[in-house]
């Protein structure tokens, strides 16, 4: 699927740059060219393709992939054993979610596991951020925003923040953080994470508004690239 056509030449040629000690800008291998470094899908700055340069990429590769299910179960694990459910139930809980379809399928789609596999850190930092909002923990939080966005689906991370931030506002695990406190935490949180990758957002965010993706699509496109009815 998009594991081979699509995501392992990107990752050859940042590899292949990055040792050469070039920024890699500029892909010329699609087409006529397209930007690189404005592209998430990549993840120029992700913090886990420092895997990629210490090994060949046809080992690499694949332990970045496979790294993650771990990474994923235990901040599962760490998640629930937090919200003081057992260490069987929290076991069972991050391995159902691990091993499940969803997640195994996201191995074709590296950017969106490299997102998802950081959603239970979220929502376990976050829910430190609620019990004691202290500095430490507010940057934490930050910080693992910032790595989710690296990782290259932002949509994914949109949907999580979201979830996360409705999840504590209604109070489900029993906190008892104010919505205007939690509101207030939540966008200093958001800045930091912001400034911490703006050297990637600013120029992604100029790349989409001259992309494709701005174009209206027509209902007889969006209707072919869907199932026939039987």
């Amino acid at each position: 699927r998009d594991i081979t056509p699509f995501f392992d030449p990107m990752k050859h040629l940042l590899v292949e740059s990055v040792r050469a000690g070039r920024i890699p800008w500029w892909n010329p291998g699609v087409v006529n060219g397209e930007p690189f470094f404005a592209t998430l899908q990549p993840g120029v700055f992700y913090p886990g393709n420092l895997l990629l340069y210490t090994l060949p990429l046809s080992t690499s590769f694949d332990w970045l992939v496979a790294l993650h299910y771990p990474l994923t179960g235990a901040g599962l694990y760490l998640l629930l054993r937090r919200w003081g459910r057992s260490p069987q139930a929290a076991w069972l809980g991050a391995a159902s979610f691990m091993l499940g379809g969803y997640l195994v399928s996201l191995g074709n789609f590296p950017n969106n596991l490299q997102t998802v596999a950081w959603v239970p850190c979220l929502f376990w930092s976050w829910d430190r951020v609620l019990d004691r909002p202290t500095s430490r923990r507010i940057a934490a939080f930050a910080a693992f925003c910032a790595v989710a966005f690296l990782g290259g689906e932002p949509q994914i991370l949109a949907i999580g923040v979201v979830w996360l931030f409705v999840h504590g506002v209604l109070g489900i695990e029993g906190r008892s953080t104010k919505i205007a406190g939690q509101t207030g935490v939540f966008a200093l949180a958001g800045g930091i994470a912001v400034a911490v990758v703006a050297v990637q957002l600013i120029p992604f965010a100029e790349y989409i508004l001259h992309s494709v993706r701005t174009l209206p699509v027509d209902i007889g496109y969006a209707a072919s690239r869907s199932l026939e009815p039987t």
